[in-house]
């Protein structure tokens, strides 16, 4: 039982990273319609932003809420900014998964990233529906592979 919840909780990387991997790839994820709303040092020098390594050791992962914190049972939305040597990351596809290992499941909703044309990722959709113990992973599916970074929170 726990050994599916967490393949179901994985299925979205999983395709992704089988999209990429595919001959071609999979087509780039079309700018959403607030590309250029936030300017990319703005996001990549918030010292209030979330910073991370990722299991590929040589990417930055860099996010925060868009509105300025991480609500409990409200939608929202993240910005992602990925680089490597100091370069925005185009990655295949960024997919968002948050965890409570605690209780054994996650969101109850699936989250979608929208490159910008700055670099920076949104992420819409978010949903951290109970207070505690969360496990946020920003997987980065690139052709021929993916990695994350993982990023622990206390959600009020």
């Amino acid at each position: 039982m726990a050994e599916e919840r967490a393949r179901m909780r994985l299925a979205p990387v999983l395709f992704a990273l089988a999209a990429a991997c595919a001959p071609g790839g999979p087509p780039a994820p079309a700018p959403s319609p607030e590309a250029a709303a936030v300017d990319r040092p703005a996001l990549r020098d918030d010292p209030a932003a979330r910073r991370a390594t990722s299991s590929d050791g040589a990417t930055q992962v860099i996010w925060r809420p868009a509105a300025g914190e991480v609500p409990r049972n409200e939608h929202f939305d993240l910005e992602v900014w990925i680089e490597r040597d100091g370069e925005p990351v185009e990655a295949s596809e960024v997919v968002v998964v948050a965890d409570m290992p605690e209780h054994g499941h996650g969101m109850n909703v699936q989250p979608r990233a929208f490159r910008r044309a700055d670099g920076a990722y949104r992420v819409r959709g978010m949903l951290l529906h109970m207070g505690g113990y969360w496990v946020l992973s920003i997987h980065v599916v690139e052709p021929g592979g993916s990695h994350h970074a993982t990023f622990e929170l206390d959600v009020g």
